[in-house]
């Protein structure tokens, strides 16, 4: 537990450095979006009261030429008053319209786009993260992963775009994972996975996508990986839900992990996952996702399953930065994954 709070003090102080460089960049925006308010602001109040006066003498002058072509009031009128007055109608003074140059719109704020977050299948993200997740397997055994994570979306067309990932993992393990059986924590790279999906951009609320995940037996001691290659086909799709809010979806992906080659001496791998996905965006671009993760499973070989519940929840601190935090309790542990886990995740968009 010690270990574990000295790591969730490394990962605020990583989460409170980003908060700090995502205040700056808001500031930097809103510093920016009233300069530009400056510069497409109306003309000048003078010149709009010159106008409005030119206006206001010329119906003065319309209106005192009628009265002026009745007889009457001239032979009532005093001999002064009528030598001030012009009998003939004077010609209409045309005003020039005011002329107000056309300007882009002002950028829309932040909080009222549908601003991505970066936790669905079919809508990837060019972003950088720094996961520290920790386990509660059982019998007192844990673990920690450090994963770095990289995520870039390629177009291909209006429509197409291909999504990709890569994990980098480090596992950090108590003595029940050492193979010396000698006690202490024992550290080392894990499988290293890579993701390609095909994702299309059917309208502004319905995308769906399918690709694959390939994992590579580069774990640095057996406890730290399965010894096998594996593929995990994938295949998701996406519902926005403005009715709710601008960023709250609808989702579901369904991937099968099996292995197709490796060390005969490890177990074989053949499970199907499941990730039923609610995101609900707040104001301020707070969210709440239920099952973020494809954590529910069932095992074909074994013909067991593993229902946690799976909560996270976060906030794009600005354009540039996110932070959240995933919980997960193992609910039906028949094929056993884990008691409980909980992830942090810093993000950079880039």
């Amino acid at each position: 537990m010690e270990r574990f709070l000295r790591k969730l003090i490394l990962t605020s102080g990583v989460s409170a450095l980003g908060l700090v460089i995502g205040c700056a960049d808001l500031a930097e925006q809103n510093a920016a979006r009233r300069a530009m308010s400056l510069q497409t602001a109306t003309p000048s109040s003078a010149v709009f009261h010159e106008a409005i006066a030119t206006g206001t003498s010329t119906n003065l002058a319309a209106q005192s030429t009628p009265a002026t072509n009745n007889p009457g009031l001239l032979d009532d009128a005093a001999p002064d008053l009528a030598g001030q007055l012009s009998l003939q109608p004077s010609a209409p003074t045309r005003v020039q319209p005011l002329y107000v140059a056309e300007t882009e719109p002002a950028p829309e704020p932040l909080e009222h786009k549908e601003v991505s977050l970066g936790e669905d299948f079919t809508k990837p993200l060019r972003r950088i993260d720094a996961r520290l997740e920790y386990e509660d397997i059982k019998n007192g055994n844990d673990r920690y992963i450090e994963t770095t994570r990289l995520e870039r979306p390629w177009e291909l067309s209006e429509h197409w775009e291909v999504g990709t990932r890569l994990d980098l993992p480090v596992i950090e393990g108590n003595d029940a994972f050492s193979s010396t059986k000698e006690s202490g924590y024992y550290t080392g790279l894990g499988d290293v996975l890579t993701q390609f999906a095909l994702i299309d951009k059917v309208n502004s609320r319905w995308r769906w996508g399918v690709g694959t995940q390939l994992i590579f037996p580069t774990a640095t001691s057996k406890e730290f990986g399965d010894g096998k290659y594996r593929a995990v086909p994938s295949a998701g799709v996406r519902y926005s839900l403005p009715a709710i809010s601008d960023g709250s979806f609808v989702a579901g992906l369904v991937r099968y992990d099996v292995d197709y080659a490796g060390r005969d001496d490890r177990k074989d791998i053949s499970v199907i996952e499941f990730a039923p996905e609610l995101n609900i965006k707040f104001p301020r671009d707070f969210y709440l996702d239920f099952y973020p993760s494809s954590d529910i499973r069932y095992n074909f070989l074994t013909q067991k399953w593993f229902v946690p519940i799976d909560v996270q929840i976060g906030k794009r601190i600005s354009e540039s930065w996110i932070a959240s935090v995933e919980t997960s309790w193992g609910l039906i542990k028949d094929y056993y994954y884990y008691n409980f886990k909980v992830e942090f995740r810093i993000g950079y968009f880039y």
